[in-house]
C-alpha cells in the first residue's frame, strides 16, 4: 500500500466522517464520543499502573524473547518461565469437566436432567477444554483469568447459542472509580478493545457501516499508523441503564473513530416495538373474528325470525 501523505489524510478523515454523520444522529454521535473518552481514561490508568508493559514483559520472558539490557544480568539459556507456566497448565487442566446442577427448590429437581444435558452440549460446543487452557495459562502468567459470555443469535441456525472465549487482560478496561474487584458490579462501564480488519465490518455490519470507519485509526493518539492491510479498533462497552424501573445490561459495538455497529439497547427496543404492533394486530384479528362470528349467528337468528313458523318452531 503506497504511504499517503498528510493532505491525503484529511481528506481520509473528512470523507469518513461526513458518511458517519450521514448514518448516525446527533445523539448517537454524542454517545460515541463519550465512549471514547471512557476508553482513553481507562487506557491511560491501566498505563499508569504500569500493567500494560508488566503483562508485555511476562509474555516476553514466556516466550524467552526478553532482551536482556543489563550485561551483569545473567541470560539463561534455559526458559524457566515457560515450562513453569506450562507445567502448572498441564496440572490445571489435566482433569474431566463434570457439570453439576443442583435444585434451588423443590419443584426444580425434575428439570435438573435436562439443564445438565443443555449445560454439555454448550460445554462441547465452545470447546471449553481448549478454552480453559488458554485461561488457565493467562491466569497463571498474569494473575488473572477473564471469559467473555455472549449469546450469539446466528449459532445453530438462527437458534442461538452462549459463546464463551477466554479475555487477554490486556485488552479489558475496567472503570479506573473501581478499585477492588469485588466492587466490579459498580462498574459505569467496563470495554473491551481488539483489532479488527475492516473487512470484517463489511461481512458483519453492513457496507454502509463499514465505509464509515476511518481504518488504522489509534483512538487513544487519535493518528493514523501506516499498515498493509486496514484495521480498525473495535469496542465493546458495556453499560448499564434503568427502564421501568429495572436494571439492563447495554452492549455498544464500535469503531476506534466512533461509528456504532450495534446496539443491545436500540434493538431490544425494535424487538419490543415490533413485538407490540404483533400483539396489537393479533388482538384486533381476534376481535374482528369474534364480531364476525357476533354477526352471522345475529345474521342466522335473524333468518330464523324471518322462517318463523319453521320445522323448528312450528
Amino acid at each position: 500500500m503506497k504511504p499517503r501523505n498528510e493532505e491525503q489524510y484529511q481528506e481520509l478523515i473528512e470523507e469518513k466522517t461526513a458518511k458517519k454523520h450521514s448514518i448516525m444522529t446527533d445523539k448517537q454521535i454524542e454517545l460515541a464520543e463519550q465512549y471514547l473518552v471512557w476508553y482513553r481514561r481507562a487506557y491511560q490508568d491501566k498505563q499508569r499502573l504500569g500493567l500494560i508493559e508488566k503483562w508485555q514483559d511476562v509474555e516476553r520472558y514466556w516466550e524467552g524473547e526478553f532482551e536482556y539490557d543489563d550485561e551483569n544480568d545473567p541470560a539463561p539459556n534455559t526458559n524457566i518461565t515457560n515450562s513453569n507456566v506450562e507445567g502448572k497448565t498441564a496440572l490445571l487442566c489435566d482433569q474431566t469437566i463434570a457439570i453439576q446442577v443442583d435444585p434451588r427448590e423443590p419443584g426444580d429437581r425434575p428439570f435438573c436432567d435436562m439443564a445438565r444435558t443443555l449445560a454439555d452440549f454448550i460445554k462441547e460446543r465452545n470447546k471449553m477444554y481448549r478454552k480453559i487452557e488458554v485461561h488457565e495459562r493467562r491466569r497463571e502468567m498474569f494473575g488473572t483469568g477473564i471469559f467473555r459470555v455472549l449469546w450469539n443469535f446466528d449459532k445453530l441456525e438462527g437458534k442461538g447459542l452462549p459463546d464463551i472465549e477466554p479475555i487477554h487482560p490486556n485488552l479489558l478496561f475496567i472503570d479506573p472509580a473501581i478499585t477492588d474487584v469485588y466492587d466490579i458490579q459498580e462498574a459505569q462501564y467496563v470495554i473491551e478493545a481488539k483489532s479488527k480488519s475492516i473487512y470484517s465490518a463489511f461481512v458483519e455490519y453492513g457496507e454502509e457501516k463499514a465505509e464509515a470507519i476511518i481504518p488504522n485509526l489509534d483512538p487513544v493518539q487519535n493518528i493514523i499508523q501506516e499498515n498493509d492491510e486496514d484495521q480498525y479498533v473495535h469496542l465493546m462497552v458495556w453499560t448499564r441503564y434503568r427502564q421501568n424501573g429495572e436494571m439492563k445490561l447495554r452492549l455498544v459495538e464500535m469503531s476506534g473513530d466512533g461509528v456504532i455497529l450495534r446496539d443491545t439497547k436500540e434493538a431490544l427496543e425494535k424487538y419490543n416495538k415490533k413485538r407490540e404492533q404483533k400483539d396489537e394486530q393479533e388482538w384486533f384479528s381476534k376481535n374482528k373474528d369474534n364480531k364476525e362470528k357476533k354477526d352471522k349467528k345475529d345474521k342466522e337468528e335473524e333468518e330464523e325470525l324471518k322462517l318463523f313458523p319453521n320445522a323448528k318452531y312450528p
